[in-house]
């Protein structure tokens, strides 16, 4: 099947592929975008659309609209053994929170062991309580705006390591990036130009070209007119959101910028195939916000480039700077090398002792994976789980594919904490996407707000 002629002629018309075939493949991501979005008009929220197949004849609309989510839940979380959760990734993460903080503290200077000063002084030194409200809306406001113009978007950057690492904005960071996908960067700027109004918290909002990675570079930057500069940003101000387009052919400069194509290893269609489709959903804070078809495998792209030279292992070892000076400084934004914070490393489970992250994940691509590492005969261990809502459908084949991952946070107070996550296709109206469903295995779970698992298997899954 040829990936370069896949889209008819009469895309005016409302048909965006050849087949359903073509159709599959690229809803599900098998091509991961290669050959499924040049052409104008074609995006995932348009040409995407659920098959009415997927809910059973007759079905209520409203029945028609429900998730898939409760049922891969309730499969997945059926063959969980919590003890081999304990034993396999609770505890190791525990004991080493437990052994970095201490070596944290006997590092520090004598009379040195507050927070504010010694090796954890630059990572507290973070944004505010009152700027992490502020970016949070301003990445809502943004998010609202691309989606309703119909811009594929997702976390990026910084703030995918947030979205992966900390369920939220990364604490001392005091900026966010989000990656756009369009043909032509017209609709993207249409969509950024409609968010810079009044806001009805923070009011106005100004958007601007970053020139400081040359002009029309394809990067522009959102921030509340009112919010308090800083020197180090020149005449930015301190809490903002970058956005960065994507186009189909490899052209814009944010291909270059971010990953080297065209200069390193990896080809723009590899890294479209990590992309897209952006269909999946994550906590940020208070939001849900779309990540990438791969957001591990998009995140170690970025990491790995020479641009950014960051810390791959982001959960083992955490630096100030999610990119090294030279390339992207902080969360990603180009600075000129006197204008950029040194970097500071220390381990996660070590900062674990101030904020709360995950530090520990597998991840199980079907049932019995799951049921391999960390199943076993029922027993009275094994989670208990609703079961599902009755006439909910099962995914259709065009639907993206269901994930399964145990995450595991922790911090020096609680110790670790796991999680199951089941990330399952949702039908919501006319657009699919993923839905993010998360429960407790043990422990209080702080990054999250999550039910703990029950005997009776009455609670409800966070969604």
């Amino acid at each position: 099947l040829s990936c370069s002629v896949i889209v008819a002629e009469n895309v005016a018309r409302g048909k965006c592929w050849e087949s359903s075939l073509v159709e599959a493949a690229c809803c599900e991501g098998v091509w991961g975008g290669t050959g499924c979005w040049e052409k104008p008009g074609l995006t995932f929220e348009r040409c995407c659309e659920p098959a009415s197949s997927i809910a059973s004849s007759g079905a209520p609309e409203q029945q028609q609209r429900r998730s898939g989510c409760a049922k891969r839940f309730a499969e997945g979380a059926a063959v969980v053994q919590v003890e081999r959760v304990r034993e396999l990734l609770a505890e190791p993460v525990a004991a080493q929170v437990r052994s970095q903080s201490r070596a944290l503290l006997e590092a520090a200077e004598p009379g040195a062991r507050s927070p504010g000063v010694g090796p954890l002084a630059a990572f507290v030194a973070g944004p505010t309580a009152f700027e992490l409200e502020q970016l949070l809306a301003l990445v809502a406001w943004i998010a609202q705006a691309l989606q309703a113009h119909g811009v594929t978007f997702w976390a990026h950057g910084s703030t995918l390591l947030g979205v992966l690492r900390h369920y939220g904005p990364v604490p001392w960071l005091e900026d966010a990036m989000l990656g756009a996908f369009a043909t032509e960067p017209a609709s993207v700027v249409a969509a950024l130009q409609s968010a810079a109004r009044e806001h009805p918290t923070f009011g106005p909002v100004a958007v601007v070209p970053d020139e400081s990675c040359g002009a029309e570079c394809g990067r522009w930057v959102l921030s509340f007119a009112r919010g308090v500069r800083s020197a180090g940003l020149g005449d930015g101000v301190r809490t903002s959101v970058s956005v960065d387009w994507f186009d189909a052919r490899g052209e814009s400069l944010s291909w270059q910028r971010h990953f080297d194509v065209g200069r390193g290893t990896l080809s723009h269609r590899q890294v479209l195939g990590l992309m897209l489709p952006a269909s999946r959903l994550r906590p940020f804070g208070p939001l849900m916000l779309h990540v990438p078809h791969d957001p591990w495998g998009l995140l170690d792209a970025f990491l790995a480039a020479p641009s950014c030279g960051g810390e791959r292992r982001f959960l083992e070892a955490c630096e100030l700077r999610t990119c090294r000076p030279r390339g992207l400084a902080g969360g990603g934004l180009p600075r000129n090398e006197s204008g950029a914070r040194p970097n500071a490393r220390l381990p996660c489970a070590a900062l674990a002792s101030v904020f709360p992250m995950v530090l520990a994940r597998r991840s199980f691509a079907s049932v019995a994976a799951l049921r391999r590492e960390l199943g076993g005969a029922a027993s009275k261990s094994a989670v208990a789980v609703a079961p599902a809502p009755p006439g909910s459908p099962s995914p259709g084949k065009r639907l993206p594919a269901p994930a399964f991952s145990v995450e595991v946070a922790a911090d020096a107070v609680r110790g670790a904490y796991p999680l199951f996550i089941a990330e399952a296709p949702v039908q919501r109206a006319e657009v699919i996407d993923s839905e993010f469903c998360a429960m407790a295995l043990f422990g209080h779970h702080g990054i999250l707000m999550v039910q703990q698992s029950a005997p009776d298997g009455q609670q409800k899954p966070m969604r």
